[in-house]
């Protein structure tokens, strides 16, 4: 390489830092083969843009595997969900749901999918829906558990709503939303009673008279 004198050497060299700032890496500090103490400085310069830009793309692949973790995190924590509230079959024509969380669109269709599923499976008579997990009961939710009660009875079985607390109970007044026709227990203990009678399963009590 020709020689190069020391203005054009400091221009070269500003390019170089400008495009570095803007992370833009595809220009090099001039280097001749002079004795020029701006080749050390030219070459300091190279070697810092190498690890700068060394720098950015691990940085950029550390994103992309970020933004991969938080996807694979999002499909384990719906799949914990469905996990923690399984529909079961307490007795002979007895289902229960404990519903857990948050209820959105996606899941309020994928519940109701899956008790009118098990409902037919089942012959099922009497269904449970606790809703005492779940953090928010709003227009949305409430609508939707009428949904699930009117699609139960359809198929010949009653929905219980349990879990009813009293924020919860001023929630659905407030919002005016009807539920006469849903039956409602404050707790499951009521529920099941509810449910077994209905059913004409008998439980065997003991009487407290004993010590």
């Amino acid at each position: 390489m020709d020689f190069l004198n020391d203005e054009d050497r400091l221009n070269n060299l500003i390019e170089v830092i400008s495009g570095m700032a803007g992370l833009d890496f595809s220009q090099k500090a001039l280097v001749d083969e002079s004795d020029n103490p701006l080749n050390t400085i030219a070459l300091g310069i190279n070697m810092l843009a190498e690890e700068l830009e060394s720098s950015v793309v691990s940085r950029s692949e550390l994103e992309e595997q970020n933004e991969e973790l938080e996807r694979l995190t999002r499909e384990q924590e719906g799949a914990l969900l469905e996990m923690s509230t399984p529909i079961a079959q307490l007795w002979e024509g007895i289902l229960l749901l404990p519903l857990v969380g948050f209820m959105d669109a996606k899941r309020a269709e994928d519940v109701l999918h899956t008790v009118l599923h098990e409902i037919a499976r089942s012959q099922a008579k009497i269904f449970i829906l606790d809703i005492s997990g779940v953090t928010v009961v709003d227009t949305f939710v409430a609508n939707h558990f009428i949904k699930i009660a009117k699609a139960t009875r359809l198929m010949g079985c009653r929905s219980i709503l349990s879990g009813i607390t009293p924020a919860v109970s001023q929630t659905i007044v407030d919002l005016g939303i009807d539920i006469d026709k849903l039956k409602t227990t404050g707790s499951m203990k009521d529920a099941l009673d509810y449910a077994f009678r209905q059913t004409g399963f008998q439980l065997d009590r003991q009487d407290e008279e004993e010590d």
